[in-house]
C-alpha cells in the first residue's frame, strides 16, 4: 500500500470533492469555483492510496499567514490506513498560523497532540481572522452546514501559531 501527499489537485479532484462534499454530512459544502481556486493557490491537500483519492483537506486563506483548516475528510474505505495522519502533517506543514473549528473532540485531542495546537474560543478565532471567520459562514451553504453541526454537538477551536 503506497500513500502519497500532494497540493497537485487535478480538475477531476476538484470535481469529485466537489460533489462528495456535498453529500456528506459532516463537511460544508464549498463552491465548484472556491475550490478551483483553491486547487490553483496549491490549497487543497490531497492524499492517495495506491493511486485512489483517498482523502482531502482545504487550508482557506483568513488573512496574511493565516489559514483555516476546513473540509478534512478521509474516505470511510481509507480510514484504517495512515492516511489522515499524512494529510495532517502536511496541512500544517508550512510556518503559517492555522486555526480549526470541529465539533469532533478527538480531533481537537489529536492536533493539540500531535501538531502543537493550543484550544482556543470563538473570540480569538474572529480576531485572529479579522473578522472572516464569521463572514464566510454567511451564506445560506455554510449557515445550513453550521445549524447541522451544532445540533449534534458544540463547536470547539484549535490554533497553531505562526512558527
Amino acid at each position: 500500500m503506497v500513500v502519497t501527499v500532494s497540493t497537485n489537485a487535478s480538475s477531476g479532484d476538484v470535481a469529485t470533492i466537489s460533489e462528495e462534499s456535498a453529500s456528506v454530512s459532516e463537511l460544508t459544502p464549498r463552491s465548484r469555483e472556491s475550490l478551483e481556486r483553491l486547487a490553483r493557490d496549491g490549497n487543497i491537500v490531497i492524499v492517495r492510496v495506491d493511486d485512489e483519492l483517498a482523502g482531502w483537506g482545504v487550508r482557506e486563506p483568513l488573512g496574511r499567514g493565516v489559514f483555516e483548516l476546513g473540509m478534512t475528510y478521509v474516505r470511510p474505505t481509507f480510514r484504517a490506513t495512515d492516511a489522515f495522519r499524512r494529510l495532517a502533517a502536511e496541512m500544517v506543514s508550512a510556518t503559517d498560523e492555522y486555526l480549526v473549528a470541529t465539533y469532533k473532540p478527538e480531533l481537537v485531542d489529536f492536533l493539540v497532540r500531535e501538531h502543537g495546537f493550543r484550544r482556543s474560543g470563538l473570540v480569538e478565532f474572529v480576531w485572529r481572522s479579522r473578522g472572516s471567520f464569521i463572514t464566510k459562514r454567511l451564506d445560506r451553504a455554510s449557515c445550513t452546514a453550521v445549524r447541522d453541526h451544532a445540533s449534534t454537538g458544540r463547536a470547539l477551536y484549535v490554533i497553531r501559531d505562526a512558527r
